[in-house]
């Protein structure tokens, strides 16, 4: 009689811990590629997103008159601006720090590593929060750990990322 109750304890101890333990989402992928739907402030327009790997990031712009045909890249500790056969190379930390292509960039690095209670379970998915250049940012993963959302409600900036 006493074994069953010592298989029947052993059993809800293993559910009651594992049911306790904080879910995490799983890792992003290195590699991605999205159609970017960006409203930042007032403006709204698109970009083809790819990340080739964490803190590698290219943004085409498209739907905003002002933005067409321009291309952003990330790399390394470069940033490279493309825009009617001229090209800008200059230092990542002489951007703007309330830039949003900065802060996303940053924002999908910090996916890889949450901070501890940044976690939260929603329906479809995480929210994982954090902080880029000071600025408090929500995104929302999915069941694949792939980024699908960001807001950042202090600049205004929100960008839904479609497959």
């Amino acid at each position: 009689m006493s074994r069953k109750y010592a298989v029947a304890f052993f059993v809800f101890l293993l559910l009651f811990l594992t049911a306790c333990r904080p879910k995490l989402p799983p890792p992003p992928p290195r590699s991605f590629t999205a159609q970017a739907q960006i409203t930042f402030g007032e403006k709204r327009f698109t970009a083809a997103l790819e990340q080739s790997c964490p803190g590698s990031l290219r943004l085409d712009f498209a739907g905003l008159p002002e933005l067409e045909g321009m291309q952003l890249r990330l790399e390394g500790g470069t940033a490279i601006l493309r825009y009617g056969g001229m090209e800008l190379s200059l230092p990542t930390p002489s951007l703007p720090q309330a830039g949003f292509a900065g802060l996303l960039s940053r924002a999908l690095q910090q996916l890889a590593q949450p901070a501890e209670g940044a976690v939260k379970r929603v329906p479809g998915g995480w929210d994982v929060n954090g902080a880029a250049g000071g600025l408090a940012y929500t995104v929302r993963v999915d069941t694949e750990g792939m980024p699908r959302a960001l807001d950042m409600p202090g600049t205004g900036l929100h960008i839904e990322l479609l497959p």
